[in-house]
């Protein structure tokens, strides 16, 4: 989803602002964005890996392990 800036020349896409080149937008800008977004979902996977990790664990003990 796009929403056109008031500045000429600018484009807000996902909250972010990019300018418009000539062919389309600033391929540092935009190339930048897909660099954090890719280390922002690596994190993610990263952390919901280790949730899955701490499940199996916790899983393993409540079958091991009695609680009285």
């Amino acid at each position: 989803m796009s929403n056109n800036s008031k500045k000429d020349g600018v484009i807000v896409l996902g909250g972010r602002e990019f300018k418009r080149v000539k062919n389309g937008l600033d391929e540092a800008q935009v190339a930048s964005f897909i660099d954090e977004l890719t280390k922002e979902r690596n994190k993610l996977a990263q952390s919901q890996d280790h949730i899955a990790s701490l499940n199996r664990i916790a899983d393993w003990h409540s079958r091991h392990y009695c609680v009285l």
